[in-house]
């Protein structure tokens, strides 16, 4: 009989991340970044040249911050925005219909990680309001990218109208290369005090 494997995965740059008991010691930006470039939202099943990654939908999220306030957001509340799904980078985008049948075991793996990797990448939790705007913000991604990139266009997935016209664009989906980049650069925005401007980086 095969022994059980233990729960951890690689990441790109060789570390052991430990799923259920992960050491911050092991959280790695860059690893973040890559992984979640490289993982398609709707497991790939988008009408595009390729998939639509994890990490342009994060940039998008973090940049849509700024439809609540330009100038009152904290840096750690873009860096929440931008993380929201860093998690992901271990487990892998779980597609929302076969979640809700896993929970809560996978909610409570999901957020055990969301804490060691903020607490890894010094970023403060956020607050219970932050938690529901990129909540909103989510969801708002899930319609207005399902409407562009999916065959159904939305029809039939039940999600609340955006108000586009006050949100960024959602872009055509980058090569994980150009993901990559735009998900650190978005961090080395935010980093130095400007979240408020990374609607630059969709220029």
């Amino acid at each position: 009989m095969t022994p059980p494997m233990t729960p951890q995965v690689e990441t790109y740059s060789g570390k052991l991340v430990h799923l259920v008991n992960p050491d911050p010691e092991t959280i790695d930006l860059s690893d973040i970044a890559q992984s979640l470039s490289k993982l398609s939202r709707y497991n790939g099943h988008t009408i595009t040249d390729h998939g639509y990654s994890v990490a342009q939908h994060s940039v998008w999220v973090a940049t849509a911050m700024t439809h609540f306030d330009n100038h009152a957001i904290a840096d750690d509340a873009f860096k929440a925005a931008l993380l929201h799904d860093a998690h992901e980078a271990y487990t892998g985008d779980i597609v929302k219909p076969l979640k809700q049948f896993m929970d809560p075991l996978i909610a409570e793996l999901q957020n055990n990680l969301d804490a060691v990797i903020f607490d890894a990448l010094r970023v403060l939790p956020p607050s219970m309001c932050v938690k529901e705007q990129i909540k909103m913000l989510d969801t708002w991604a899930l319609g207005m990218e399902s409407r562009k990139f999916m065959y159904s266009g939305g029809i039939g997935w039940n999600i609340p109208e955006a108000p586009a016209y006050l949100l960024p664009e959602v872009m055509d989906p980058l090569s994980p290369g150009e993901a990559c980049q735009l998900f650190m650069s978005a961090w080395d925005l935010i980093d130095l005090g400007m979240g408020a401007n990374l609607k630059e980086l969709w220029i």
